[in-house]
């Protein structure tokens, strides 16, 4: 085997016991669970709840948020085909402010996140018709609406939703997240 092989050898190595020592790290800080009561679908003004149980194993300060995050897809524009997700909507829910959690703090929280409705969440241009600014007879309001709709519903496997919760700390963030599905009405 030559010097390279070496080299790449070693560089992975690296990296793979890099990513474990995160994971050791984290484990050690303590551990988030996100518990939704096996619901994952969920629709416009309906409430999303659950519980956030933080663990802490080790003194941090930190700030606990529960939010939720919508992505839509984004073709890249690179010669190949991947796509990539871009975040397009989050809303925040904050129940404990930046403090210091010492060792054995366990506490659950409720979730209490409100879903939001169609015309709260302004996906794309393509989504919205370009028709959003321009002022139409009264007439045409059902068409329009009828054309969201189905662009919403063409568009609803582009568009990826979930729960986030995250202990942001000092050095490494306990983070746990669980994907769900919205529908979006107005």
């Amino acid at each position: 085997m030559n010097m390279d092989g070496y080299i790449v050898g070693g560089v992975i190595a690296l990296i793979v016991l890099g990513i474990v020592a995160y994971y050791v790290v984290r484990f050690m800080k303590g551990r988030l669970r996100l518990d939704l009561g096996g619901k994952t679908l969920f629709r416009s003004n309906d409430r999303i709840e659950g519980d956030v149980t933080l663990e802490i194993k080790q003194a941090t300060r930190g700030l606990l948020k529960i939010s939720l995050v919508g992505f839509h897809e984004v073709p890249s524009g690179g010669a190949s085909s991947g796509v990539s997700w871009e975040e397009f909507f989050r809303e925040d829910e904050v129940p404990e402010e930046e403090k210091d959690f010492q060792p054995g703090f366990v506490k659950s929280y409720g979730i209490g996140l409100a879903v939001p409705t169609l015309s709260q969440v302004r996906v794309s241009q393509k989504a919205d018709l370009g028709l959003g600014e321009i002022p139409l007879p009264r007439a045409l309001e059902p068409i329009l609406k009828m054309a969201r709709a189905a662009a919403s519903k063409r568009d609803r496997n582009r568009i990826r939703w979930k729960v986030e919760v995250r202990l942001d700390a000092d050095g490494v963030d306990l983070f746990t997240s669980q994907r769900i599905r919205l529908d979006l009405t107005d």
